[in-house]
This record gives C-alpha cells, sequence and structure tokens, in this order.
C-alpha cells in the first residue's frame, strides 16, 4: 500500500515537501525548495517533490491509496471563522495538475493535525516502543507546543500551550531584534556564544504550578483575516525587546560576489549580549518543557520535533541535563518533515505499520556517473575519473583546498550530512575564514561542523557516540583542539555528524584524511551559498562551485578543477 505524504500550500506556508511510504515504510521524501532553488519553498505546493518519489518508485498517482496532508486546513480556517470553500476535487487539481500527474481517478486526501504529523514523524522513526513526544514550532492549528505519549503504535496528546507561549515565535523575534531576516535563526544561535546574558529575559516566562507560559498579551485567533498569529505575536515579543535594548535595523549594501543587494547586520557587544540573554532563556524554557514531558508522560525516553528542536545548542543542553536518558530528534523537525509524519500517521491509523528506526536522511534524488558526465559535457566542461577518488580528495583537504562533495541520495532536513556537502580541512581556522567569507559569503562568527568517523568521535569530542543528523552540541576535549580547530566555536562547542561504516564513501574518505593529517574528520557545510537551498542536481552544484571560492567538485567518481 502507498501512501503519499504532502505539506505546502498557496497562502501562509513554507518547507514544502513530500514523502513516499510504501507498506507502512518510507521509501522516499525531498523537498520543494531543491528543486525550484527557493529556500522555504514558501507558499507552494510541493509538485516537484511528490514528483521525484511517485518516479522513483516508478508510479502513478493512481498506485496511491492515500494522500495526507500534514496540516488540518479546514479546522485551521474554521477556528478562524473562514470559509473552507476547496472540495476533494478542488485539492487534487491544486495539488497534482494534470500536466505533471495524470491519473484516472481522484486521489482521496486526508489532513492530519500539525502537531500530531510533527510528533508521528519523530516517534514513529524513532525505534522507542515508550516515549515522551515534544513538539515546538511556531504554531500548529491552535497550540505552539504539545507534549504527546507515544506507546506501541498509539500517539495521545497529553497537553498542548497557546499559541502566545509560541517558543518559536519567541526565538524569531529574538533573531530580528538583532538585525537578521526571521528566517535566520542560526545566526543568532552562533552569534549567542560571543556575549553574555546580561539581559534578564527570562522574565517574559512563568514557571508556575506544574505550567509554562509567557508574559505577553494573548492573541486573538484569525484577527484581520490571517489564518495564523505569526505577526502578532512577534510584533507581542519585539515591543518587549524594545523597552530593554533597542531594536538593531538591518543596512542594505550591494553584494558584488552574488550581485544582489542584502541586508547586513551591524553588530556590536550590546546584541551578542542579547543573543546570549535570549538563547539562555529559550533554553531554560525548552528545558522546563523537557521536564515537564518527561514527568507527564512517566518516560525517559524524548523524542523532538518540530522547528525549535534544529536548535543545536538546546538540544545538546538537554543532553546533558540528566533529565532523559535517551534522546532523538527528527533529522527534518522543519515542517518538511511533517510530510513523512503525516504519510506514517495515517499508516499507523489504518493498520499498516513498518517503520524501524531512521538511521539516515539520504531520502532523496541520486545522480549515476553517467548523468553527471552528461551534465558536465553538456557545459563544456573538462572532468577527470578517478577510481579512488576518497584518496584523491583526502589528498586535496590535506593541501587545503575546499571541495564541493556530491555523493548518492540528497539529504532531507536543513543539515547537509556527506553527501551534498562544502568539506575541508577541519584543523585550519584560516581554512574556515575562507570558507565564511569566499564560499558560503556569510558572517564571520557563523561557526562550521565536522563529520567524524563514529567510532572515534569520543576520543575527539566529549560523551560524543551517536550523532548521525547533526543535530547535538557536545564539547571539544580541550586536548583535541588542535585536531579540530575549524570546527570548534569560541564557546569550545561544537556539533558533530558521526558517519557510520555503512555509509561507505564518506566513512572511507574520513579514515583516508585520518592517515594524512591524524584526524578521521572534516570541516562540513551545507553545498550551498548563502540565501540559497543545498544543490539537488549536477547543474546546481555546478553553477555553485563556479559562483563561489571552491576549488576542486567531487560529483560520484568525476572530479573538477577551476
Amino acid at each position: 500500500m502507498y501512501i503519499l505524504g504532502l505539506v505546502g500550500f498557496s497562502g501562509r506556508s513554507h518547507d514544502a515537501a513530500a514523502c513516499l511510504i510504501k507498506n507502512g515504510k518510507i521509501v522516499s521524501a525531498a523537498e520543494e525548495e531543491r528543486f525550484i532553488r527557493r529556500k522555504h519553498a514558501y507558499d507552494s505546493f510541493p509538485h516537484n517533490a511528490a514528483k521525484f518519489c511517485l518516479e522513483r518508485e516508478s508510479i502513478g498517482l493512481d498506485d496511491i491509496e492515500y494522500v495526507a496532508v500534514g496540516w488540518n486546513f479546514p479546522f485551521q480556517y474554521s477556528l478562524r471563522n473562514v470559509p473552507w470553500e476547496f472540495t476533494n476535487q478542488d485539492l487534487s487539481n491544486m495539488l497534482f495538475p494534470r500536466k505533471y500527474f495524470p491519473r484516472s481517478k481522484t486521489p482521496r486526501i486526508e489532513f492530519i493535525d500539525h502537531h500530531l504529523s510533527h510528533a508521528s514523524s519523530a516517534y514513529r522513526c524513532s525505534g522507542y516502543d515508550r516515549s515522551a513526544i515534544l513538539v515546538i514550532d511556531g504554531q500548529g492549528e491552535h497550540s505552539s507546543s504539545s507534549i504527546w505519549m507515544g506507546k506501541g503504535n498509539s500517539i495521545k496528546l497529553v497537553k498542548t500551550f497557546p499559541i502566545k507561549d509560541s517558543l518559536g515565535y519567541f526565538y524569531e523575534a529574538l533573531t530580528q531584534h538583532c538585525g537578521f531576516h526571521s528566517d535566520d535563526p542560526g545566526k543568532l544561535m552562533g552569534l549567542a556564544p560571543y556575549g553574555l546574558p546580561n539581559y534578564d529575559l527570562s522574565r517574559f516566562f512563568s514557571f508556575e504550578h506544574g505550567d509554562f507560559s509567557a508574559n505577553i498579551p494573548d492573541v486573538t485567533l484569525g484577527k484581520g483575516g490571517s489564518l495564523d498569529e505569526q505577526h502578532e505575536v512577534t510584533e507581542n515579543w519585539l515591543s518587549n525587546f524594545a523597552q530593554i535594548c533597542p531594536r538593531n535595523e538591518p543596512v542594505f549594501s550591494y553584494d558584488q560576489n552574488t550581485g544582489r543587494f542584502r541586508e547586513t547586520a551591524v553588530l556590536n557587544r550590546d546584541y551578542e549580549n542579547f543573543a546570549a540573554s535570549g538563547q539562555q532563556a529559550f533554553e531554560e524554557a525548552v528545558l522546563y518543557l523537557v521536564e515537564m514531558s518527561v514527568k507527564v508522560t512517566g518516560s525517559r525516553n524524548l523524542c523532538m520535533t518540530g522547528g525549535v528542536a534544529l536548535n543545536c545548542s538546546a538540544n545538546g543542553r538537554i543532553l546533558r541535563s540528566g533529565l532523559v536518558d535517551s534522546l532523538f530528534i527528527q533529522p527534518a523537525a522543519n515542517d518538511a518533515g511533517c510530510s513523512i509524519g503525516a504519510a506514517l500517521e495515517l499508516s499507523s491509523q489504518m493498520g499498516v505499520v513498518g517503520s524501524p528506526r531512521l538511521e539516515n536522511a539520504y531520502l532523496g534524488p541520486e545522480y549515476s556517473d553517467e548523468s553527471i558526465r552528461e551534465a558536465l559535457k553538456s557545459l563544456g566542461l573538462r572532468y577527470q575519473y578517478i577510481e579512488d577518488i576518497e584518496s584523491k580528495t583526502a589528498d586535496l583537504i590535506t593541501q587545503d583546498k575546499i571541495i564541493g562533495w556530491f555523493q548518492g541520495r540528497m539529504e532531507i532536513g536543513p543539515r547537509a550530512l556527506g553527501h551534498r556537502s562544502i568539506i575541508a580541512n577541519p584543523k585550519s581556522q584560516k581554512t574556515k575564514d575562507v570558507v565564511n567569507a569566499k564560499v558560503k559569503f556569510r558572517e564571520s562568527f557563523r561557526p562550521f561542523a565536522p563529520s567524524i568517523a563514529g567510532d572515534y568521535a569520543s576520543e575527539y569530542i566529549i560523551g560524543c557516540k551517536d550523532s548521525p543528523f547533526m543535530l547535538l552540541s557536545y564539547m571539544v576535549d580541550d586536548g583535541k583542539l588542535d585536531y579540530l580547530g575549524a570546527v570548534t566555536h569560541v564557546d569550545g562547542t561544537t556539533r558533530p555528524q558521526t558517519v557510520e561504516k555503512d555509509n561507505k564513501k564518506y566513512y572511507r574518505l574520513l579514515k583516508e584524511v585520518e592517515r594524512r593529517i591524524g584526524v578521521p574528520a572534516v570541516l562540513n557545510t551545507s553545498f550551498n551559498r548563502k540565501g540559497e537551498p543545498i544543490v539537488c542536481a549536477p547543474r546546481d552544484a555546478i553553477e555553485c562551485f563556479f559562483g563561489s571560492g571552491m576549488d576542486y567538485l567531487v560529483m560520484g567518481n568525476l572530479i573538477v578543477q577551476k
């Protein structure tokens, strides 16, 4: 039985994606942004992602039993007194234009609650038989955070928190207040370790009588005809922040590297301290919700998901807190993961269960050496075929060359995990600065992460044993800083990806690097430039390579030099 999971709609949506489930197991998943080359794919249907999923399995839309949508749109509309006027046929035509999805029947479309989709995406991929599930994001249909109990094949709602208490919107407002764009929370997380938590932002939260709330005005659902309350809540936070520290307004400048105007935040010590204060208050609130989740469910296994679960610093604190025995975070914890969760939840409700623990995120398109060769030839580019490409790439990394590394199936989620990555020497601070300035075209304070052989990780990174999705922060061993200088942040932390032997090509590359420089690791960052999605196809990789300061492009066993 096939079920197709989707997220993405024409109004007020982001991170559109599709996932195909066969007999309860994930067979493919991808984000729409990778195909249309528009980051987050705002207000888009996942047409290309859905088409990929079907073609990968060599089936058509008529072979799909059900379509599961990771938002309950009719309920969301009704809560805000907005008429839901779409029939199943209308939705089918919007989601599956006949030009791209020929069919003889109308697919059956089911809506799954947004936070239930998030919860399912984590619990049903965790391998746990019993677990607390904590969902924290901007908002769902009617809540901003929720606690669920996963037991066996069932997921039950335990507690919800109002939209005004949204930690997702709190962090978004912090990001804007410091001068960044609202969809750049990683910048705030990277800036925070440079400052001191001198501002008391924890006073905006109440932790009383076993509950949690934000001390800002409540919101009215659907005010002004809006289908969500993002603007109202973030404006509440921004007005409160402005009473403590003036808002940092970004300046516009022309970027000669990209040929575009861009916003730039001019930072000083005040905003470093404000970022540190916000991160601290945010982590305290998250830890309280974790503690509450464990208490009300009676389980010390924890699944986390929602956009907030991508905050590596907070996740590291959870891991070190002693509040949980084990922690699983969905690699596509953002809304893209709801395509997975909605499909798995509907499959489970129909009694078809078969998804094991998600061991990797390599669920997207892949390209053979022959198709890569054709892409290079079509552009008149010279290349070499190298049989032992791992050894050759390790030699280049030793020479401080920066490599575009394009292999196998594309990852789902915001972290590049060695299949669509830019890689470099993990030891060299100079290399880090070059990658930031001339490859990624981003701020100098932004940190990088390592990919490191999993069976050696704990020798270099304290307590690191299993971190396949690059979502946890750890302290680097002081005695190993010389080996990981380019991937250690100013506070001594790093957010590693542990690579296991079954990821054969990437693992072998790391071992070849170890033979040359003494550590089985590389600097790993996503294969894209600032403001762009991670590359998907060979032509995307070629364009990014020639539009940035990378030295070599390795795709499959083919290598291109500028």
